[in-house]
């Protein structure tokens, strides 16, 4: 009986401590490197102070991750070929990184929520990335190399800029700000480039520069206190 007793107790105290215990999805943390080709990493995060960092190298890989609640990270870099990599963040303080580098490549970011950042890197030929971004403080970055890059990007919120630099020849850009206080500065050289730009909203800026020849630009800004800025040269 005095056995048993001690067994009731003993229950009980491990109930109390689970009980009292934080879950594991407040400071989760995942760290993947895959060697090879054809891998598929999918990580799927939901609490507080999450990050997440994929490497993969080698050929026709795929890296995605989802992240929902405050102070998130994720970071994906991919070195190979034909490689695909997929943020989606919802939440405060979320931040994206991709790095992609090989030809072929695609990079897919997402974000809603407070004080978001994305950076996108694509180095090679026939890349191609797309950003939204809709919320407070976002912040979106993309960088391309080569040939047949492609970028479209759809910030709405508050406070969001953008930095886009293309380098290559037939290199196109799809952006469109809607919100307040957003901010663009865009460049491109090589050949049969295009920059498709609209802002709607208050205190906008859009700085443009093109260098070759064939290259296209369309800015449309509505609202208050927006200044443009527009060089070409071939």
């Amino acid at each position: 009986m005095r056995n048993l007793n001690l067994n009731i107790l003993a229950a009980a105290g491990l109930t109390a401590l689970l009980a009292s215990t934080p879950a594991f999805a407040q400071n989760n943390s995942v760290d993947i490197d895959q060697l090879s080709s054809n891998n598929t990493a999918a990580v799927s995060q939901e609490g507080d102070s999450n990050t997440v960092d994929v490497v993969q190298i080698g050929a026709n890989n795929v890296a995605s991750a989802y992240q929902e609640g405050s102070s998130n990270s994720a970071q994906i870099h991919q070195l190979g070929l034909s490689e695909t990599g997929t943020v989606a963040q919802i939440g405060d303080d979320n931040s994206a990184h991709l790095d992609q580098v090989g030809y072929q490549n695609t990079a897919d970011v997402t974000q809603t929520g407070d004080s978001n950042d994305a950076y996108v890197y694509q180095a090679g030929s026939d890349n191609s990335a797309t950003i939204s971004q809709e919320g407070n403080g976002n912040s979106a970055t993309a960088l391309q190399a080569g040939s047949g890059d492609s970028l479209d990007l759809a910030q709405d919120g508050d406070d969001n800029s953008s930095y886009t630099a293309q380098s290559g020849s037939g290199n196109s850009m799809l952006l469109t700000q809607n919100g307040n206080s957003n901010h663009m500065y865009l460049t491109q050289s090589g050949s049969d480039n295009s920059i498709t730009a609209d802002q709607n909203g208050n205190d906008n800026t859009l700085a443009a520069a093109q260098a070759g020849a064939g290259h296209e630009l369309s800015v449309s800004q509505s609202g208050s206190g927006h200044v443009a800025a527009v060089s070409q040269s071939n």
